[in-house]
């Protein structure tokens, strides 16, 4: 049984599904009408992949559509010098009611070194390490956060750890999921 437990897990049988701590402002009644996805783009969200945290918000921007609210859907980029005044000129340009913020604010790695008898040598004789390091990302976390725009105050948060990274769609439709369990949609 033990060894049957073992191997399930380093072969990756953790689910997807994440672990949600959110909380919604409860004199807040309001649904999603017109909602901008401000997708943030950091270290720790590049970890994941080139496009991954874009995929998340436009596959989340599609869900949600299928309900009736307008959404739009704006990538800030890390190097960004104000990402307020981004946010807030795509706000306004779209007519905005909400605002809906997502950022990946940790990643779970498993390291993994191989060693070999040639690889030590040639790394001894080169003056180098002799660990051939590979870093694999296994889970994250991801902030959100839902401003109404019209009282400037923020209804709903939380965040979401997933011990296993899941694709792209299947992280939006967990998040959108959560959207209709706190009424917001």
């Amino acid at each position: 049984m033990f060894c049957a437990l073992l191997i399930c897990f380093l072969s990756g049988c953790m689910s997807d599904k994440g672990h949600f701590d959110s909380q919604k402002d409860s004199s807040y009644n309001g649904t999603l009408k017109r909602v901008l996805i401000v997708s943030a783009n950091n270290e720790a969200s590049s970890r994941l992949g080139a496009g991954y945290r874009d995929s998340v918000a436009n596959q989340l921007a599609i869900k949600i559509r299928t309900k009736g609210p307008a959404v739009e859907v704006l990538s800030l980029q890390s190097d960004e010098l104000d990402a307020t005044t981004s946010v807030e000129n795509a706000g306004r340009h779209f007519g905005a009611e909400q605002v809906l913020q997502l950022a990946v604010t940790h990643i779970d790695e498993t390291s993994h070194t191989m060693t070999s008898p040639e690889l030590t040598y040639s790394a001894a004789t080169a003056g180098l390490s002799s660990d051939n390091t590979t870093t694999t990302v296994v889970g994250f976390t991801m902030a959100f956060r839902l401003t109404d725009l019209g009282s400037s105050k923020v209804v709903w948060r939380g965040s979401v750890k997933f011990d296993r990274a899941p694709t792209s769609e299947s992280a939006a439709t967990q998040l959108y999921n959560q959207l209709l369990a706190a009424s917001l949609l």
